[in-house]
């Protein structure tokens, strides 16, 4: 069972799960990731060490994500059928 300090610095982590937990990286889609809270979102999932798929209408829309991309993140460019 690894060990390591909590906030306290004193005390062991409980379990193996507890270690899994905080050390848990989601896959995330975002869809309106070009601006707005999708931007926003999408910034601080990758601050966070997940992994982010950021999605654009077009290739045009996909140029205000690079630095997204330039971070780390994935790109989706495509319309769903209405």
């Amino acid at each position: 069972m690894p060990t390591a300090p909590n906030s306290a610095g004193d005390a062991p982590y409980a379990d193996e799960a507890s270690e899994a937990r905080r050390r848990h990286v989601a896959r995330i889609f975002i869809t309106g990731s070009a601006g707005g809270l999708g931007r926003a979102a999408a910034q601080t999932l990758l601050g966070g060490g997940h992994e982010v798929i950021v999605h654009a209408r077009t290739a045009e829309r996909l140029a205000a994500v690079n630095d997204l991309i330039d971070r780390g993140a994935s790109a989706v460019v495509g319309t769903w059928p209405t």
